[in-house]
Protein backbone atom coordinates (compact mmCIF):
# COMPACT_ATOMS: atom_id res chain seq x y z
CA UNK A 1 0.00 0.00 0.00
CA UNK A 2 1.20 3.17 -0.70
CA UNK A 3 0.63 6.27 1.45
CA UNK A 4 0.29 10.19 0.09
CA UNK A 5 3.30 12.55 1.77
CA UNK A 6 0.61 14.40 2.80
CA UNK A 7 0.17 11.40 5.33
CA UNK A 8 3.97 10.69 5.76
CA UNK A 9 7.00 11.73 4.89
CA UNK A 10 9.33 8.54 5.05
CA UNK A 11 12.73 11.32 5.58
CA UNK A 12 11.15 12.93 8.34
CA UNK A 13 11.67 9.33 11.24
CA UNK A 14 10.47 10.17 14.84
CA UNK A 15 7.92 8.47 17.00
CA UNK A 16 4.36 7.68 15.42
CA UNK A 17 1.42 6.46 18.27
CA UNK A 18 -1.65 5.25 16.81
CA UNK A 19 -5.35 5.71 18.91
CA UNK A 20 -8.54 5.08 18.48
CA UNK A 21 -10.31 2.39 16.56
CA UNK A 22 -11.51 0.63 13.44
CA UNK A 23 -8.04 -0.16 11.86
CA UNK A 24 -4.90 0.88 13.98
CA UNK A 25 -2.87 -2.15 13.89
CA UNK A 26 -3.33 -2.77 10.14
CA UNK A 27 -2.25 0.79 9.47
CA UNK A 28 0.19 0.52 11.52
CA UNK A 29 1.60 -3.07 9.85
CA UNK A 30 0.69 -1.06 6.36
CA UNK A 31 2.74 1.86 7.68
CA UNK A 32 5.63 -0.34 8.80
CA UNK A 33 5.26 -2.18 5.00
CA UNK A 34 5.67 0.96 3.51
CA UNK A 35 8.52 2.85 5.31
CA UNK A 36 11.06 -0.14 5.23
CA UNK A 37 10.18 -0.47 1.19
CA UNK A 38 11.68 3.15 1.19
CA UNK A 39 14.90 2.24 2.68
CA UNK A 40 13.80 3.46 6.04
CA UNK A 41 14.70 1.30 9.21
CA UNK A 42 11.27 0.48 11.32
CA UNK A 43 9.83 -0.21 14.70
CA UNK A 44 6.59 -1.86 15.32
CA UNK A 45 5.43 -1.98 18.58
CA UNK A 46 2.76 -1.19 21.60
CA UNK A 47 2.36 0.51 24.46
CA UNK A 48 -0.83 -1.32 25.30
CA UNK A 49 -1.47 -4.58 23.62
CA UNK A 50 -1.55 -5.96 20.21
CA UNK A 51 -1.76 -9.34 18.82
CA UNK A 52 1.13 -10.88 17.71
CA UNK A 53 1.97 -9.95 13.27
CA UNK A 54 1.57 -12.99 11.20
CA UNK A 55 5.25 -13.18 8.42
CA UNK A 56 3.00 -11.04 5.85
CA UNK A 57 2.95 -8.12 8.52
CA UNK A 58 5.90 -8.46 9.99
CA UNK A 59 9.55 -10.37 9.06
CA UNK A 60 10.10 -10.31 12.62
CA UNK A 61 8.36 -10.39 16.23
CA UNK A 62 10.11 -10.92 19.13
CA UNK A 63 9.61 -10.12 22.71
CA UNK A 64 12.51 -8.86 25.16
CA UNK A 65 12.49 -7.23 28.15
CA UNK A 66 14.68 -4.77 27.26
CA UNK A 67 14.94 -3.99 23.96
CA UNK A 68 17.46 -1.70 23.43
CA UNK A 69 20.36 -4.78 24.87
CA UNK A 70 18.55 -6.91 22.75
CA UNK A 71 19.14 -4.56 19.67
CA UNK A 72 22.78 -3.75 20.38
CA UNK A 73 23.52 -7.44 20.98
CA UNK A 74 22.34 -8.17 17.53
CA UNK A 75 24.32 -7.14 13.85
CA UNK A 76 21.86 -4.38 12.78
CA UNK A 77 23.08 -6.13 9.19
CA UNK A 78 21.41 -9.26 9.72
CA UNK A 79 18.05 -7.52 11.27
CA UNK A 80 15.70 -6.96 8.85
CA UNK A 81 14.18 -3.20 7.66
CA UNK A 82 11.12 -4.22 10.03
CA UNK A 83 11.14 -5.46 12.83
CA UNK A 84 8.56 -5.95 15.52
CA UNK A 85 8.86 -6.40 19.24
CA UNK A 86 7.31 -6.31 22.58
CA UNK A 87 7.94 -6.81 26.28
CA UNK A 88 5.87 -10.25 26.57
CA UNK A 89 3.24 -12.47 25.85
CA UNK A 90 0.30 -12.87 28.22
CA UNK A 91 -0.32 -15.41 30.04
CA UNK A 92 -2.55 -17.15 27.78
CA UNK A 93 -0.44 -16.27 25.06
CA UNK A 94 -2.99 -14.24 22.96
CA UNK A 95 -1.69 -10.81 22.98
CA UNK A 96 1.91 -9.13 23.22
CA UNK A 97 2.31 -6.89 25.76
CA UNK A 98 4.25 -3.23 25.20
CA UNK A 99 6.20 -1.00 26.34
CA UNK A 100 5.57 1.92 28.46
CA UNK A 101 6.25 5.36 27.28
CA UNK A 102 9.40 6.18 28.63
CA UNK A 103 10.66 2.96 26.85
CA UNK A 104 9.48 4.39 23.79
CA UNK A 105 11.00 7.42 23.55
CA UNK A 106 14.21 5.93 24.75
CA UNK A 107 14.24 3.83 21.56
CA UNK A 108 13.30 6.92 19.38
CA UNK A 109 16.16 8.45 20.77
CA UNK A 110 18.50 5.43 20.41
CA UNK A 111 19.14 6.23 16.69
CA UNK A 112 18.56 2.49 15.68
CA UNK A 113 15.67 2.89 13.59
CA UNK A 114 13.95 5.82 11.29
CA UNK A 115 10.51 5.10 12.70
CA UNK A 116 9.20 3.67 15.88
CA UNK A 117 5.43 2.59 14.97
CA UNK A 118 3.04 2.20 18.27
CA UNK A 119 -0.16 1.20 19.08
CA UNK A 120 -1.06 3.44 21.85
CA UNK A 121 -4.77 1.91 22.56
CA UNK A 122 -7.24 -0.45 22.59
CA UNK A 123 -10.76 -0.68 21.34
CA UNK A 124 -11.85 -4.41 21.68
CA UNK A 125 -12.27 -4.80 18.17
CA UNK A 126 -15.43 -2.20 18.15
CA UNK A 127 -15.29 0.57 15.05
CA UNK A 128 -15.65 3.51 17.56
CA UNK A 129 -14.25 3.94 21.12
CA UNK A 130 -13.95 6.78 23.74
CA UNK A 131 -10.63 7.05 25.57
CA UNK A 132 -10.85 5.08 28.79
CA UNK A 133 -9.13 6.18 32.29
CA UNK A 134 -5.28 6.31 31.54
CA UNK A 135 -5.76 6.34 27.56
CA UNK A 136 -4.05 7.05 24.87
CA UNK A 137 -0.71 5.42 26.36
CA UNK A 138 1.06 8.22 24.52
CA UNK A 139 5.11 8.35 24.55
CA UNK A 140 5.47 12.21 25.46
CA UNK A 141 8.44 12.07 22.51
CA UNK A 142 5.59 11.69 20.01
CA UNK A 143 6.03 13.21 16.68
CA UNK A 144 3.12 12.10 14.76
CA UNK A 145 -0.41 11.12 16.36
CA UNK A 146 -2.50 9.21 14.00
CA UNK A 147 -6.27 8.53 15.31
CA UNK A 148 -8.30 5.74 13.33
CA UNK A 149 -11.92 5.81 13.42
CA UNK A 150 -14.00 2.90 11.50
CA UNK A 151 -16.77 4.63 9.46
CA UNK A 152 -18.78 0.95 9.58
CA UNK A 153 -19.73 2.01 13.17
CA UNK A 154 -21.31 5.42 12.19
CA UNK A 155 -25.08 5.43 11.78
CA UNK A 156 -25.12 2.41 13.84
CA UNK A 157 -26.91 2.59 17.02
CA UNK A 158 -24.72 3.86 20.10
CA UNK A 159 -24.39 0.37 22.36
CA UNK A 160 -21.27 -1.68 23.67
CA UNK A 161 -21.81 -3.76 20.45
CA UNK A 162 -20.70 -0.81 18.08
CA UNK A 163 -19.02 1.34 20.22
CA UNK A 164 -15.93 0.75 23.30
CA UNK A 165 -16.82 2.65 26.28
CA UNK A 166 -20.38 3.88 25.07
CA UNK A 167 -21.18 5.52 28.23
CA UNK A 168 -18.03 8.00 27.24
CA UNK A 169 -18.66 8.09 23.56
CA UNK A 170 -22.18 9.58 24.85
CA UNK A 171 -21.01 12.04 26.87
CA UNK A 172 -18.43 13.29 24.74
CA UNK A 173 -20.30 12.92 21.19
CA UNK A 174 -24.10 14.87 22.58
CA UNK A 175 -25.63 11.21 21.21
CA UNK A 176 -28.24 9.68 24.11
CA UNK A 177 -27.37 6.02 24.20
CA UNK A 178 -29.02 4.06 21.86
CA UNK A 179 -29.50 6.50 19.44
CA UNK A 180 -27.62 6.50 15.98
CA UNK A 181 -24.41 7.53 15.67
CA UNK A 182 -24.49 10.67 13.63
CA UNK A 183 -21.01 11.78 11.65
CA UNK A 184 -21.37 15.01 13.26
CA UNK A 185 -21.30 13.39 16.58
CA UNK A 186 -18.37 11.44 15.91
CA UNK A 187 -16.61 14.29 14.76
CA UNK A 188 -17.09 15.58 18.49
CA UNK A 189 -15.58 13.03 19.48
CA UNK A 190 -12.45 13.25 17.34
CA UNK A 191 -11.91 17.13 18.32
CA UNK A 192 -12.65 16.64 22.22
CA UNK A 193 -9.83 17.84 24.14
CA UNK A 194 -10.83 14.47 25.96
CA UNK A 195 -11.73 12.53 23.19
CA UNK A 196 -9.38 10.63 20.58
CA UNK A 197 -6.09 12.79 20.63
CA UNK A 198 -6.39 13.11 24.16
CA UNK A 199 -2.51 13.37 25.68
CA UNK A 200 -0.93 13.79 22.55
CA UNK A 201 2.42 16.23 22.97
CA UNK A 202 2.21 19.74 22.00
CA UNK A 203 3.78 20.12 18.71
CA UNK A 204 3.16 16.31 17.59
CA UNK A 205 1.35 16.01 13.91
CA UNK A 206 -1.70 14.82 14.38
CA UNK A 207 -3.42 12.75 11.67
CA UNK A 208 -7.13 11.42 10.83
CA UNK A 209 -7.88 8.19 9.17
CA UNK A 210 -11.56 7.79 8.58
CA UNK A 211 -11.34 4.46 7.66
CA UNK A 212 -13.39 1.40 5.95
CA UNK A 213 -14.80 3.77 3.47
CA UNK A 214 -15.72 0.89 1.24
CA UNK A 215 -19.28 2.24 0.31
CA UNK A 216 -21.09 4.95 -1.08
CA UNK A 217 -22.63 5.39 2.27
CA UNK A 218 -19.51 5.15 4.78
CA UNK A 219 -17.65 8.16 2.45
CA UNK A 220 -21.01 10.55 2.41
CA UNK A 221 -20.08 9.85 6.64
CA UNK A 222 -16.60 10.48 6.45
CA UNK A 223 -17.28 13.69 4.39
CA UNK A 224 -19.85 14.84 6.82
CA UNK A 225 -17.33 13.43 9.54
CA UNK A 226 -14.16 16.00 8.32
CA UNK A 227 -16.70 18.72 8.28
CA UNK A 228 -16.89 18.83 12.11
CA UNK A 229 -13.46 17.57 12.46
CA UNK A 230 -11.22 19.87 9.74
CA UNK A 231 -12.48 22.95 11.47
CA UNK A 232 -9.97 22.77 14.20
CA UNK A 233 -7.35 22.26 11.61
CA UNK A 234 -6.75 18.16 11.57
CA UNK A 235 -5.74 16.49 8.43
CA UNK A 236 -8.51 13.77 7.14
CA UNK A 237 -7.85 11.64 5.27
CA UNK A 238 -10.68 8.98 4.09
CA UNK A 239 -9.54 5.44 2.89
CA UNK A 240 -9.89 1.46 2.98
CA UNK A 241 -6.42 -0.30 4.70
CA UNK A 242 -8.58 -3.60 3.23
CA UNK A 243 -8.39 -2.28 -0.47
CA UNK A 244 -5.52 -0.25 -0.09
CA UNK A 245 -6.18 3.29 -0.73
CA UNK A 246 -6.32 6.61 1.15
CA UNK A 247 -6.65 10.10 -0.15
CA UNK A 248 -7.38 13.87 1.77
CA UNK A 249 -10.40 14.93 1.91
CA UNK A 250 -12.35 18.40 2.34
CA UNK A 251 -9.25 20.09 -0.25
CA UNK A 252 -7.35 20.31 2.72
CA UNK A 253 -4.49 18.08 2.21
CA UNK A 254 -1.52 19.04 -0.49
CA UNK A 255 0.97 16.59 -1.67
Amino acid sequence: MQFPSSFISPDRGGVLCLVGSGGKTSLMFALAAFLAGQGKRVLSTTTTRIRPPGPQQSPLCACAKDPLQWLQSRSQADLPAHVTLAADHEPDRVKLVGYDPETIDRLGRSGLFHWILAEADGAAGRPLKAPGPGEPVISPGSDHVVGVVGLDGVWDQLTEDNVFRCTEYSALSGIPQGDAVTPEGAGRVVTDKLGLFRGTPEGAKRIVLLNKAESADRRSAGHAMAEVVTLVGLKVFLGSLRQGWLEGVQGNIHD
